[in-house]
Parts: C-alpha cells; structure tokens; sequence
C-alpha cells in the first residue's frame, strides 16, 4: 500500500524494469523536479512474535542531480508499528549521502545491474516483535532528486518458541530454537483427529499434516 502525502499523483509504484533479485521492485521518482515530496510505503503485517535477534533488510539503489553533498537533502526513514499502524516509531533514517550510494546522474536513474544495490539493515527490539507488526518506508525528496529503488525486503533472525507453552500442552519441539530440522513431540489423552500445520510469518499455510485416528 502507499499514500502520496502530496496527492499530486508523484509516488511509489511498482516497476519491472529494475531489481537486485530479478527484473522488478519499487521505485520512487523524484526527477522530474518535486522536491520536499513526502511518499510512503507499508508493508503487509507480520507475525514476529516467535523471532528473535530480529532484522529488517532491504536492498536500495538511489541516485541525486545534486553536484555537492550539502546538496543531496533526501531521506528515507523506516518506521514499525505494532497497532495496526495507528503509531509508528522510527527503527533507521538515512540522509544525504548515507541514502544516495549511487552519486551524481544528470540523467533520470536506472539501476542496470547488482552494484548500484545497497544493503541496508535494521535492528528491531524485542517490543517491535509482535503478532501484528508492519513497516513502513518514508521517503522525502531532496532539491535535486533522482530516482531511488527498494528491493528485496527481508525479516532476519532466529525463530524459537515459549518453551512454558509447550509443555502445558504436552508438547516438545527440539531443538528450540531450530533454523533447519526439528522433531516435534506431543501426547494424546484420547484417540482423535490431528492436524499439525506449519504457517510463515504472513500467516500463509506452507505445511499441512493430518492423522484421522491417532
């Protein structure tokens, strides 16, 4: 989802013509002369709430018209939100030239390969982590924007579960926390139906197994 802030029609959109991975990402133009723009772009909600040691990357391939670093004045800050996004806190803010890896191009930008692609990380304490979180891109043209691309949005980190959980309900999973094979454990206290079904962090099911009479 995006909201042009502006609504003068300038904002993000998607784009098949650039990426790192492949030939698509999102791409906010700013060339064509509107600077001080203010465009932002959210992120569906993830369930975070098993994660920890939690990251937030992306890859992003920006360029300026500016001919002076006092000159480059766009910014770009990642937010998150626990609330459905009715708050959001500030988790990085890149400006200047921490956000333009790409310098001067008189022409409007175009990213032709894998090295204009910066990777940029962002930390997020354990109270980001939630069953409802979401992000959120701000990205304010400078006086002299040129385009700048996101690609390759990523949530790092190492999945466990509340091991108190578990064990009320009879359940084990080992190792915890696991990044490859587990073993999952359980008793019945009577013969019946299971399903076991393992979702990603968009709540997608991946997994499915089912046992009519166990």
């Amino acid at each position: 989802m995006t909201v042009d802030l502006d609504n003068n029609a300038r904002t993000w959109w998607y784009n098949a013509n650039a990426g790192y991975s492949g030939t698509h990402s999102v791409v906010m133009n700013s060339y064509y002369n509107y600077p001080n723009d203010v465009d932002q772009l959210f992120t569906p909600s993830y369930d975070l709430s098993f994660i920890s040691s939690t990251q937030l990357t992306f890859r992003c391939a920006a360029a300026t018209k500016a001919t002076s670093a006092s000159d480059m004045t766009d910014k770009l800050i990642v937010y998150s939100s626990t609330d459905c996004g009715a708050t959001w806190l500030p988790r990085k803010t890149l400006a200047g030239t921490a956000l333009i890896n790409n310098s001067y191009h008189p022409e409007e930008f175009i990213p032709t390969s894998t090295s204009p692609w910066a990777l940029q990380t962002v930390s997020l304490p354990a109270s980001a982590c939630t069953p409802n979180t979401r992000f959120k891109f701000e990205y304010t043209s400078g006086l002299y924007g040129n385009s700048i691309y996101i690609d390759d949005v990523n949530i790092l980190g190492v999945l466990g579960i509340d091991n108190n959980n578990l064990v009320a309900a009879n359940v084990s999973i080992f190792p915890n926390p696991s990044n490859e094979l587990v073993m999952l454990t359980y008793h019945l206290n009577k013969t019946t139906a299971t399903k076991i079904e393992v979702l990603d962090v968009l709540g997608k099911k991946i997994m499915e197994i089912n046992y009519s009479n166990q």
